[in-house]
């Protein structure tokens, strides 16, 4: 008799909604964004998107109180931590033009560190007042970002109401 084998279920993922709505207030409404403590987890937000020079991957910080604080966003020619970093995104050489792409964003420790294909590409800690305004970043939510991309949900992640697997109407299923 030959060996049953149990699948081993994949991470669960969720599209990256976009919270540039209506619906979700312009990006003021936790609704649409995702409880994660992303100040002390040390998995951080891992996405698979396509990266270009020109169109940018945002991903909105909140604290505590829901209250939008900055953003974090980047794209193969640029990043920027609205009021902290602006720097030239590091060469990548194993980074599809044009393809999907997994990078990972951590914020933990005062530490900005971006990571693609399981390989780390930056790392710039955080010092006086950037550290201190980053340091409380309870929610995050994703703007101007397709249905095509999406999102591994972590275990410490709430999402919330109107993230789900159709961005509450904005994607097909």
């Amino acid at each position: 008799m030959p060996p049953t084998t149990t699948p081993v279920p994949g991470p669960r993922t969720n599209p990256t909604c976009n919270c540039w709505t209506r619906e979700c207030n312009f990006c003021r409404d936790t609704r649409c964004a995702v409880k994660y403590d992303v100040t002390s987890a040390q998995t951080g937000i891992t996405v698979n998107s396509i990266l270009n020079r020109k169109d940018f991957n945002q991903i909105n910080l909140y604290n505590g109180d829901g209250k939008q604080i900055g953003f974090f966003k980047w794209n193969l020619k640029a990043m920027f931590l609205e009021g902290c970093i602006f720097c030239r995104s590091p060469r990548m050489n194993n980074i599809l033009k044009g393809g999907e792409n997994e990078w990972n964003f951590s914020l933990v420790d005062s530490q900005v560190v971006i990571s693609v294909g399981g390989q780390e590409r930056f790392r710039r800690k955080l010092v006086r007042g950037c550290a201190k305004h980053y340091q409380d970043v309870q929610y995050f939510s994703f703007q101007r970002m397709s249905c095509s991309n999406f999102f591994t949900i972590g275990e410490d992640m709430e999402l919330g109401e109107k993230v789900n697997q159709t961005c509450d109407g904005q994607c097909e299923v």
